[in-house]
C-alpha cells in the first residue's frame, strides 16, 4: 500500500521522525511497528530538491552494538533480491509506504533498531544524487 499526502494531512506523519540530516530535506518516520514490519513516511520539506525524489524497494534493517555503530540484522547480501520500483515523494508532500521484512528479515524480537532507506534526486539517466534517510524503531511485545 503506498499513498502520497500533502504536508499536514497525514496524520502526525512526521512525529517521531528524525530531522532532515540530508540536502534535499526527506525525513523517514517508522509508525505501526509490528515485529514483521510497519508503516514507513517519507516527508519533504525545505531542502535543495534538483530533480524528482524517488525511492525503491530496497532497504537495510539495522541494530546498535554495544560501541554505538549500527550495522545490518542479515550476514548475507540481498541485492539481487529488488524489483527496480520507483515510488515518487512530491516536493512538500509527505508519501507512505507498507514494509513487510517477514520474508527476510522473520519475525524480529524486542529491541531497538533503525531502518535504511535510499532516496535518489534524479534528473536524468545517469543524473542523480543519493542519499541515505533513517527511522529508528522500538519492538516491543
Amino acid at each position: 500500500m503506498h499513498k502520497q499526502y500533502a504536508a499536514g494531512q497525514q496524520r502526525k506523519a512526521t512525529e517521531g521522525a528524525a530531522e532532515a540530516d540530508n540536502p534535499i530535506g526527506v525525513s523517514l518516520a517508522a509508525m505501526d511497528v509490528q515485529p514483521v514490519g510497519c508503516m514507513l513516511f517519507f516527508t519533504q520539506s525545505g531542502g535543495n530538491v534538483t530533480g524528482q525524489l524517488q525511492t525503491g524497494q530496497w532497504y537495510e534493517i539495522q541494530t546498535q552494538n554495544p560501541s554505538g555503530e549500527w550495522a545490518d540484522c542479515l550476514d548475507r547480501d540481498i541485492a539481487g533480491a529488488w524489483e527496480d520500483i520507483a515510488y515518487i515523494i512530491e516536493k512538500g508532500e509527505t508519501r507512505e509506504l507498507l514494509l513487510n521484512w517477514d520474508y527476510m528479515y522473520g519475525r524480529l524480537p524486542d529491541g531497538h533498531y533503525r531502518i535504511v532507506k535510499k532516496v535518489m534526486d534524479y534528473r536524468a539517466p545517469g543524473d542523480y544524487d543519493e542519499y541515505e534517510v533513517y527511522a529508528e524503531f522500538d519492538i516491543t511485545e
